[in-house]
C-alpha cells in the first residue's frame, strides 16, 4: 500500500478526513513529512511552530524558514513565542 493511501485510510477510519488538523512544525524532516502528507490528503491543516527562546538567531532562522515554507504552499502557519529561560522552575535546565 502506498503511504498516502495508508494515511488517507487512517484519517477516514478515525473520522477526521477533511477536518481541521493542527501539526507541530519544527521544520525537521519528520514534521515536514507529516505536514505535507496531511495537506496532500486534503486535511485543513495548520502548522504551529514553537519558538522556545533558547537558540537565538538560529531559532529565528528556523521559524522564518517554516513560515516561508508554509506560505509558499498555502498552508496556514502560526508561530508561538515561548520564553522558556524566564519561565523555568528553580533547578530546571534549558
Amino acid at each position: 500500500m502506498h503511504v498516502m493511501e495508508a494515511i488517507a485510510g487512517f484519517l477516514k477510519h478515525h473520522g477526521v478526513e477533511g477536518q481541521p488538523v493542527c501539526v507541530g512544525f519544527s521544520g525537521g524532516a519528520d514534521s515536514t513529512a507529516l505536514l505535507l502528507a496531511l495537506h496532500q490528503c486534503g486535511c485543513q491543516v495548520t502548522a504551529y511552530h514553537f519558538h522556545h527562546g533558547l537558540r537565538g538567531d538560529e531559532a529565528d532562522a528556523d521559524a522564518e524558514w517554516c513560515r516561508r515554507f508554509c506560505e509558499s504552499r498555502g498552508i496556514p502557519f502560526e508561530i508561538h513565542l515561548l520564553d522558556v529561560p524566564n519561565n523555568r522552575a528553580s533547578g530546571e535546565s534549558c
